[in-house]
């Protein structure tokens, strides 16, 4: 049989791969490369399933959860590793891994947008002006730069929009939410002062009305060339937290159901000069009939290992385009598949049990179905990791919150 040429060559073997950041998001990248029989170092600032993995050897990370490309290049100079190739997992790892000093991108190369680019996508005030200059359909969107601006703002602004900081890694990290809501003036003046605490840039942005089962992701892969090599889309259909939370339950579908958002990310990525992985969330607006952007992840996102089940790669992309290999473009993936966070997708279907608007024998059959982020049969620790430790973070983050 004919050796394809995107199949594990000598040189996957022999360089590794260091994942920086923590849970789901950073098992499903181990795992993706663990199967392509690289092997990782999973780097965290913190003690969490992960570090449970088959695929890779822990290495715990003495530094601030936010670190400055320095201490990162401090830490990097000092591993005994010759060469490996850099996945962050976050936008606090992103943005330390985009600008470190040149002399290290060689030892650690990565696919990754610039430092400006990235920075672009994750402050989210930024963002929002690069949608307006390319009329790039989005939520109504105001910088908010002092209470006086509040102040002055007609009172629907306060019935269907919501506060946040224009960057929101610290942020949630304190606050275990991506927004606030409010519920008029007084609210958002008290909430205003909170943000600001945190020396945070504050926007007040509209809240697109319609159920968690209109929003829509389209997640891909750029090469250094500036190729977009797939484009893959999903949909989500639960969510937990309401509101501000993840995808508890998605599921893959056909490109062309979702064409406007992808003309979007199209449009977005050739006007980016981006490279590497990316995850654009998008919410279908009925009023308008207009899929609009929410936001863009320059990085791994939790439910990578799902693509890749259904056909799309992306970190073995990325690890080819960072060490210079082809990455072949891939134009078909299996539609119809589910993934489900069982734990917080029960707690949001339970609400659906008790309200009649679905039934527990379906939520059965899906989670039967269904792919999940940390359960796999070749790789069951870090699960068993989770469910020890999951009710623990729970309870640290209800009595920080």
């Amino acid at each position: 049989m004919k050796k394809n040429p995107e199949e594990t060559s000598t040189l996957s073997e022999t360089i590794p791969a260091l994942v920086l950041g923590a849970d789901i998001t950073a098992l499903g990248v181990i795992r993706c490369l663990g199967r392509r029989r690289i092997r990782t170092f999973f780097v965290s600032d913190k003690k969490d399933f992960v570090r449970f993995s088959r695929w890779t050897i822990p290495v715990l990370l003495h530094m601030d959860p936010f670190p400055s490309s320095q201490e990162l290049a401090c830490f990097l100079d000092g591993l005994d590793i010759e060469r490996a190739v850099i996945f962050p997992c976050s936008d606090s790892f992103l943005k330390a891994v985009t600008e470190l000093p040149d002399r290290l991108t060689s030892r650690f190369p990565s696919s990754l947008p610039t430092a400006e680019t990235q920075e672009t996508l994750v402050d989210k005030g930024r963002f929002a002006k690069v949608l307006n200059e390319n009329g790039i359909p989005h939520p109504e969107t105001l910088i908010i730069e002092s209470r006086a601006r509040l102040e002055s703002l007609d009172a629907g602004y306060f019935k269907g929009f919501f506060l946040k900081p224009c960057h929101s890694k610290e942020f949630q990290h304190h606050f275990h939410t991506k927004a606030f809501r409010i519920s008029g003036l007084e609210d958002a003046l008290n909430k205003y002062e909170i943000i600001r605490r945190f020396g945070q840039s504050v926007m007040l942005q509209e809240y697109i009305p319609g159920s968690a089962d209109q929003h829509y992701f389209v997640d891909g892969f750029v090469d250094k060339g500036g190729v977009i090599r797939v484009l893959f889309v999903r949909r989500r259909i639960r969510i937990f937290p309401p509101y501000f939370g993840n995808s508890s339950y998605c599921v893959s579908i056909a490109p062309e159901t979702a064409a406007g958002a992808l003309d979007s990310v199209r449009r977005l990525i050739s006007r980016s000069s981006y490279r590497g992985i990316f995850s654009a969330e998008f919410k279908w607006d009925v009023r308008d009939n207009l899929y609009k952007i929410l936001e863009v992840n320059a990085r791994p996102w939790w439910y990578i290992e799902f693509a890749a089940a259904c056909g799309v790669d992306t970190c073995w992309m990325a690890y080819r385009d960072a060490l210079g290999m082809p990455v072949a473009s891939v134009d078909s993936y299996r539609e119809g598949k589910g993934c489900m966070y069982s734990l917080n997708d029960f707690l949001t279907a339970w609400k659906l049990f008790t309200a009649g608007r679905m039934s527990p024998v379906s939520w059965v059959r899906e989670f039967l179905r269904a792919k999940k982020p940390v359960f796999s049969w070749d790789d069951p620790l870090p699960s068993a990791g989770n469910l020890i430790e999951k009710p623990w973070r729970f309870i640290k983050n209800k009595l920080s919150h």
